[in-house]
């Protein structure tokens, strides 16, 4: 019984983005799409993933999910400092719990590309403890030296770990978020790392 409602900073009714009607150009969005994956998909996929309980931060903060910003920003160090985030997923209070970057391109997702969310995540997470993921989501692929990165970065998580700490990234003894890879296919979208 989900509704996704839209809500916008501009009167979107006639509104056209290049002679298509406003709601077509949004649902079309990859954006659009990966968010309704996320709160109407990935839930039972992770919930029927073998018995196990991969994502355990993420899948416990779903029932808190609230609202998605759509090209949002997370504040940082003392307010001092927002990170655009092309999705930011936020509970009642406006507390960040899951955050995306999206590539829509031919091109392989690079290192430096996936790197720049890391970085940007740890940030976020460091000043919010609500955070419990990041994803990258890509209409391409990833080249091996990204796949390399996310494993350098959640060496510590358990990026091949079969617990609730699966593909983690280790802020401290108890705190990180998991950092995950989606890739959009078919019309559909599939979580690649960790793998269910």
């Amino acid at each position: 019984n989900l509704l996704l409602e839209r809500h916008t900073s501009f009167e979107h009714d006639g509104a056209t983005v290049d002679g298509q009607a406003y709601d077509g150009f949004l649902e079309a969005t990859v954006e659009y799409r990966f968010v309704e994956w996320l709160v109407r998909t990935l839930p039972f996929e992770l919930r029927d993933a073998a018995g196990k309980r991969p994502l355990g931060r993420l899948y416990k903060a779903m029932p808190s999910f609230d609202r998605a910003e759509l090209d949002g920003s997370v504040t940082v160090e003392d307010e001092a400092r927002e990170l655009g985030f092309d999705v930011v997923v936020r509970d009642r209070k406006g507390a960040p719990l899951a955050v995306a970057d999206v590539f829509d391109g031919r091109e392989p997702v690079t290192e430096a590309m996936l790197s720049e969310l890391a970085t940007d995540a740890r940030a976020a997470a460091a000043a919010h403890e609500s955070l419990g993921a990041a994803l990258f989501v890509t209409t391409s692929y990833y080249a091996p030296e990204a796949l390399e990165l996310a494993e350098t970065e959640t060496a510590n998580g358990g990026l091949f770990g079969r617990g609730a700490r699966e593909s983690y990234v280790r802020l401290d003894r108890s705190h990180g978020f998991h950092l995950c890879l989606v890739e959009a296919r078919d019309g559909g979208f599939h979580l690649g790392v960790p793998d269910l």
